[in-house]
């Protein structure tokens, strides 16, 4: 039987029993497809990646949507790259649509000006008429108060926006870190250097948001540095919360599934504090950016995994609900 979480009954599965929707463009360390994020239309399944290559090919270079037709047929839709964002690199970005109305696509990627972390905003009718040139800011280092903010995701619910996204707040920044120990490789958050929990910022609007609290925050064991949401699950018995966690000692971009839960998206209570609750099963057994869709009596997961080579591939398993 595949394990399920600890609450709420809500079922897991063992990613060795997935299937692979995408492999990267070369199958070897530093070439990843992954960073999912879904979203269920009227007509539709809709899935975001992130394609990636090594630190000196590019990093992460484009973001792509696609419209999943039957689950294993993946249709291109649209897609940018990061020069259109004149950045070093994009990663994660959160694709939701206002009921009735625009699609909206939050961007994270490297600010050139300050080689920090940011999110920007999308926006069109249609999705094909998304444009980078017409982006409009929403979160940055300054107005987060930290070094960086990156990897959204976000909720519709009650009419506002929440708004789950990593990020450095300034006061865990190591004593005596200089800006080019944080800065110089433009990604902070792998330097080990800074604490990297996951906020939560609300809005009315969905451009202008405002910090409401730290929402999962690093641990004291496989979590104690990374503590990144990846998706957040409405129950009826609250909110089950996921995140990539990792030490940042040894297994930089490696990061493993824990989970949280809410009844309000305020307090929450840890249970996966002794491990992970779910990990690949290849290579460094790497499992992150877990994300999900309820497809009729399933729910259809989605998450970037390492292969037996090193690479990361996008896979895919589903789960049947009780």
């Amino acid at each position: 039987m595949p394990p399920r979480a600890p609450i709420g009954g809500v079922p897991l599965f063992d990613s060795a029993d997935g299937v692979t929707l995408l492999s990267p463009e070369v199958d070897a360390p530093g070439y990843w497809v992954g960073a999912p994020a879904l979203w269920l239309d009227e007509d539709a399944l809709y899935l975001s990646v992130r394609w990636r290559r090594p630190l000196d090919r590019g990093r992460g270079w484009k973001s792509e949507i696609f419209r999943l037709r039957d689950i294993a047929t993946l249709e291109p839709v649209w897609a940018c790259t990061a020069d259109q964002f004149d950045t070093e690199s994009v990663e994660r970005s959160a694709l939701v649509r206002i009921p009735g109305g625009a699609w909206r696509y939050y961007v994270s990627y490297v600010d050139p000006s300050d080689r920090r972390w940011r999110i920007d905003l999308l926006e069109a009718d249609d999705l094909t008429a998304l444009d980078p040139a017409q982006r409009i800011p929403v979160l940055d280092a300054a107005n987060t108060f930290s070094e960086g903010v990156k990897d959204p995701v976000v909720l519709l619910l009650d009419g506002l926006f929440y708004l789950f996204a990593g990020y450095g707040p300034r006061d865990g920044v190591a004593d005596g870190a200089t800006r080019e120990q944080l800065h110089g490789t433009g990604n902070v958050f792998t330097t080990g250097l800074v604490d990297h929990p996951t906020g939560l910022w609300v809005s009315a609007d969905g451009r202008r948001f405002g910090f409401e609290r730290d929402v999962v925050t690093p641990g004291k064991g496989w979590d104690a540095n990374v503590t990144r949401v990846s998706t957040v699950m409405p129950t009826d018995a609250g909110f089950l919360i996921y995140y990539d966690g990792r030490t940042t000692q040894g297994d930089v971009y490696e990061d493993r599934t824990g989970m949280v839960f809410s009844q309000d998206l305020g307090t929450t209570v840890r249970h996966s504090d002794d491990g992970p609750l779910l990990q690949g099963h290849a290579g460094t057994r790497c499992l992150r950016y877990l994300d999900y869709a309820v497809l009729g009596d399933s729910l259809f997961y989605v998450y970037e995994t390492s292969t037996a080579t090193g690479a990361h591939e996008l896979r895919a398993s589903r789960a049947r609900l009780q």
